[in-house]
């Protein structure tokens, strides 16, 4: 038996999310229940049936992280990584969670994908980025987040931020520079000698 996830996406509007103003594109993980790993494949209707399920279920309260605890912990590895905002959600209302693995700056993100680039930088207020350490160790910050929310009976969204600014300045400039941006400036804006005149 094996739990059976799939991935559905859609456009959430801005909307209060434990007290925090939050737009996102949710990819929502949605465990559909087990399911035998030699069974055929659910149907569409089936999954169009479990998406709108989960669409209207009533959540008591939605946690959102940024994904800042990946360069915060104790030391480095998954139980670290949890106790810096997660491990003290267990026993209470806190039913989803909404998990960014930082997309900051566009396309660097915190867990282990061929889509986009992996943030691994250790320079300035990086030197605590936990996240090489955790893909060593055959883990990353969105499978230690599943993990705590399958054990705790919740749902978990994976979130990304949108046309996000913090590699404009500071630190972030230095180290949080998405080779994207490198090798296509031709898609920006403005530059760091060049700023546009409103906006970062």
């Amino acid at each position: 038996m094996k739990y059976l996830c799939k991935v559905a996406i859609g456009l959430r509007p801005a909307s209060w999310i434990a007290g925090i103003p939050f737009a996102c594109i949710a990819f929502a993980c949605i465990v559909l229940g087990t399911h035998p790993s030699n069974a055929a494949p659910l149907t569409l209707e089936a999954l169009r049936t479990a998406r709108e399920a989960a669409k209207l279920r009533e959540r008591k309260l939605m946690f959102n992280n940024d994904g800042g605890d990946v360069l915060n912990g104790v030391e480095h590895t998954p139980q670290a990584l949890l106790d810096v905002q997660t491990s003290g959600l267990a026993g209470t209302q806190v039913d989803s969670i909404f998990y960014t693995t930082r997309s900051s700056g566009f396309g660097l993100f915190t867990h282990n994908t061929q889509v986009g680039e992996i943030f691994t930088s250790t320079g300035g207020r990086y030197y605590n980025n936990m996240t090489q350490s955790l893909i060593d160790q055959g883990t990353d910050v969105l499978k230690v987040m599943s993990g705590f929310a399958r054990q705790n009976d919740m749902e978990i969204f994976w979130s990304m931020r949108m046309n996000d600014t913090h590699d404009a300045s500071g630190d972030s400039a230095l180290y949080a520079f998405p080779q994207l941006k490198k090798d296509h400036p031709e898609w920006l804006m403005g530059t760091s000698t060049n700023r546009p005149a409103y906006g970062a």
